[in-house]
């Protein structure tokens, strides 16, 4: 339900969202793409079926270093269960409950 309303508040604003159920649909997605097509920001959460968010980060830097590995992420945590301290290099904290004037402000940030 979460990320309907995510993905309805982003798409209400005129972006293209894409979503998935899992990281592995995630990921095997974006193996697919060709650069042209990368999404401008990956938004996951931290506890998805298959796989948690810093588990898909991981991939994604490792085996998609010199691609979409480049993409700017943003990681949505429960506040407090996660310490920043904890997070990659680079990562975006989006805290839940999600404000969406913060959410939208991020995807005017990556997405032109």
């Amino acid at each position: 339900d979460v990320r309907d309303v995510i993905c309805f508040a982003l798409e209400n604003e005129g972006y293209q969202v894409s979503q998935f159920e899992n990281g592995e649909q995630a990921l095997n997605y974006l193996t697919g793409l060709e650069h042209h097509d990368y999404p401008s920001l990956i938004i996951v959460d931290n506890q998805m079926p298959t796989m948690d968010g810093l588990t898909f980060i991981s991939k994604v830097r490792t085996e998609h270093a010199s691609s979409v590995g480049k993409i700017p992420l943003a990681l949505s945590t429960a506040s407090g269960t996660l310490d920043e301290k904890a997070l990659p290099a680079g990562i975006i904290k989006l805290n839940k409950p999600m404000n969406l004037d913060d959410l939208i402000a991020l995807a005017g940030k990556y997405c032109s």
